[in-house]
């Protein structure tokens, strides 16, 4: 079994990226989808939450924007998030691994943003980043519902430099290059799989 990862800073293109490798048989795995649901399911989650963030709470479930902006405004608590669900995170990862294995998946791909500066290491055989340029970015950013500006410079500062994402990975895709382009360079990475 081959496993990808796509990585990249927020709103590059990972999703579209990762839905062409869908179209070409590929089992895919959207970290922002793995997220939720852990956050939906995860009951360890839910009592975190009421200790860090009670107000986040509205019966038995997590007010997801609140959290997010409450977090954006708190350091300490975004960090305690990211340091409560990251392991979940590479923990889930594991197991769709081996599940895929089982199951005899030929290739899997995996969205990972924060995939160098978490220094996830699944044995992974190809590592794609995406990027395209700052206004592109910030523009498709920003049509996304609870986004401002001041979050995307929060979350733009987390990433490690292009240059260095760039000399890490196998393959780069400039998807603010149109889809065409995006397409052929994964139809590119399929050949040599």
């Amino acid at each position: 079994m081959k496993k990808i990862v796509i990585t990249g800073r927020i709103a590059t293109g990972k999703t579209s990226v990762l839905e062409q490798f869908k179209y070409y048989g590929c089992k895919v795995f959207n970290s922002d989808e793995m997220v939720r649901k852990i956050y939906k399911y995860d009951k360890d989650i839910l009592k975190k939450i009421k200790n860090i963030a009670p107000k986040a709470i509205e019966g038995e479930k997590i007010n997801m924007k609140f959290l997010s902006n409450f977090a954006f405004r708190n350091n300490l608590i975004l960090t305690e998030l990211e340091k409560f669900i990251h392991p979940k995170l590479n923990a889930l990862r594991e197991k769709l691994i081996k599940e895929s294995f089982f199951y005899n998946i030929k290739i899997v791909v995996f969205e990972i943003p924060l995939f160098f500066e978490k220094r996830i290491n699944s044995g992974f055989d190809i590592i794609v980043t995406t990027t395209c340029n700052r206004k592109l970015q910030k523009k498709r950013y920003l049509m996304r519902e609870n986004s401002t500006s001041e979050k995307f410079d929060t979350i733009n500062e987390k990433f490690l430099e292009d240059n260095e994402r760039f000399k890490k990975s196998h393959f780069t895709i400039n998807t603010g290059l149109g889809k065409d382009h995006s397409v052929k360079m994964v139809k590119r990475i399929m050949s040599v799989i």
